[in-house]
């Protein structure tokens, strides 16, 4: 069976509510080994340049960047991992700035059990989380001066922080 022309932004294609380009990104585990498999760090910079390019600007549905869909949440924080943070900075806060309004439809796709709102909320403090199971947190430019996080102390002890 041949793949199809354009295979990589085919949604459906081996992919549930996405295509492979955008699940291609989806490997926050072992970023090293994705870049080696696609080629090396200039290539893969220069697909994560194309694949913002190609975004629309409001972000609605799309076969790039499909903010809509969880899958690419961590992609802009990729730049930090090929040493290149302002490219994060600069992706996160337009993501802020053009995915979600104050309005009742203000965010786009559905919250999905919080996550978008969680993606908010993260960013816009300048934290994103690296990797489930992983306590690293990618940084980028927050939108507030200051940030203060209150955690519960049954759960979020110094103690349980080690």
């Amino acid at each position: 069976m041949a793949w199809p022309e354009n295979a990589r932004t085919t949604e459906w294609y081996g992919c549930v509510e996405s295509n492979p380009y955008q699940q291609g990104w989806f490997v926050p585990h072992d970023i090293e080994g994705m870049v080696e498999l696609m080629g090396g760090r200039e290539v893969v910079l220069a697909d994560l340049d194309e694949l913002f390019d190609k975004t629309p600007e409001d972000f609605l549905w799309n076969d790039y960047y499909n903010y809509a869909n969880e899958p690419v949440h961590f992609v802009p924080f990729l730049f930090n991992k090929l040493e290149e943070p302002w490219n994060t900075q600069k992706w996160s806060r337009h993501i802020c700035k053009n995915a979600y309004r104050n309005e009742v439809e203000g965010i786009v796709g559905n919250e999905d059990v919080g996550q978008m709102s969680a993606w908010y909320v993260l960013t816009a403090s300048g934290i994103h989380p690296s990797c489930p199971g992983d306590t690293r947190f990618e940084i980028t430019s927050p939108l507030f001066d200051r940030i203060e996080f209150r955690l519960d102390p049954e759960y979020a002890s110094a103690e349980n922080l080690r």
